[in-house]
């Protein structure tokens, strides 16, 4: 798995900034997106379905990050 650098996270976010300005939602959506595209780059499928079995554990035992109501 490829690791993300903070330097390439900026210029993926300022171009998301320009491609969806005032929509903080969907840049966040489409930079999460372009990270895992990234990191899941030359990986054969099985290797690929583990990333994100891990992925989604990740996420399932995170913080809540907003609540409803």
């Amino acid at each position: 798995m490829r690791e993300i650098s903070p330097q390439e996270r900026q210029t993926i976010q300022e171009e998301l900034a320009k491609e969806f300005p005032g929509d903080q939602m969907m840049q966040e959506l489409h930079l999460v997106r372009r990270i895992h595209q990234l990191e899941t780059e030359g990986m054969d499928p099985a290797d690929r379905i583990q990333y994100y079995r891990r992925k989604g554990e990740e996420v399932s035992r995170g913080p809540v990050l907003a609540s409803g109501g």
